[in-house]
């Protein structure tokens, strides 16, 4: 938590920084949990642990960074505040629901946690993906106009179709 403004920098600045910050405690998430899902011994989940430190405090300051960029002029606390009762209000209790009494019951622990990981992994890919190809999809809009834009332009110079508008 004390180092976030040195990575963020480093990542890109506090916007492009929080995001690519989030998309690397993801990655070590789904690391992790692949790594429960693998675990056969309390040692063995003890190793994988230590991956929750930076999984947490990487991903948790990055997203208080985010909700802190987005938020208007002097509402960044309460920014902060809903995320966090999203996270470990609405998201807690929607994955205690979903993990532990559809998945685990059904499916068991391991595949519960792979199942998680894949969720994340998910989740990555469409964090990174989606905005390029919003991105994209602008840029090609900027270039060629709109044939219905076009069509409206038209009608609305047309003095004979005015007055059928």
């Amino acid at each position: 938590f004390s180092n976030l403004a040195p990575i963020l920098r480093f990542l890109g600045g506090p916007n492009g920084g929080a995001d690519r910050l989030l998309m690397c405690s993801q990655a070590v998430l789904v690391l992790q949990l692949l790594g429960y899902s693998m675990s056969e011994t309390p040692i063995h989940v003890g190793m994988v642990e230590v991956l929750q430190g930076v999984a947490f405090a990487s991903g948790w300051s990055a997203v208080c960074a985010k909700g802190k960029a987005l938020a208007p002029e002097g509402l960044e606390t309460t920014m902060v505040g809903l995320v966090t009762a999203s996270v470990f209000g609405i998201g807690a209790g929607a994955g205690a629901l979903l993990g532990g009494q559809l998945l685990h019951h059904n499916l068991g622990w391991s595949t519960t946690w792979q199942v998680a990981a894949g969720l994340v992994a998910v989740s990555v890919v469409s964090s990174t993906a989606v905005p390029a190809l919003w991105s994209r999809l602008e840029q090609q809009q900027s270039r060629k106009p709109v044939l219905g834009l076009l069509t409206l332009k038209v009608k609305l110079n047309d003095n004979e179709n005015r007055k059928d508008l």
